[in-house]
């Protein structure tokens, strides 16, 4: 279970560094659905939101046709650094959620902020699954 543990918390730090690059809304459009999709894979795209429009916030979340799901917020806030300077950071929420080849689902809840990184990991029905 450490081993999991660890495993979850390294690819949800991956995930927040990774860049998202804004999509346009005709771009949206062009994202394959299930019921659409030509690509030649089991797993498929079943629910897409991105919004990327101001340059103090973001979301985004999806949800795929094997019950992997993920969905994240950030927000700019005005802070201070160690030396007393004024910074801007983002403080970041979110989670996600996939089902283990033992049939379990597992889940991670994550803040990052100012303090660090702040996960918390489960497994079972995820209590905070919006979709």
């Amino acid at each position: 279970m450490k081993t999991l543990c660890t495993t979850l918390i390294i690819v949800s730090l991956l995930a927040n560094f990774s860049k998202s690059v804004p999509l346009k809304r005709d771009d949206r459009r062009r994202i394959p659905s299930a019921e659409t999709s030509s690509i030649p894979s089991d797993v498929q795209l079943v629910s897409f939101e991105n919004d990327h429009n101001s340059p103090d916030s973001y979301q985004f979340n999806y949800a795929l046709s094997d019950d992997q799901t993920r969905d994240e917020v950030g927000t700019l806030k005005d802070g201070k650094d160690e030396d007393g300077n004024d910074v801007r950071f983002f403080v970041v929420r979110g989670s996600y959620s996939f089902t283990g080849d033992d049939g379990q689902t597992y889940w991670v809840h994550y803040t990052a902020d100012e303090t660090g990184y702040h996960p918390q990991v489960g497994t079972g029905p995820d209590p905070g699954k919006t979709f």
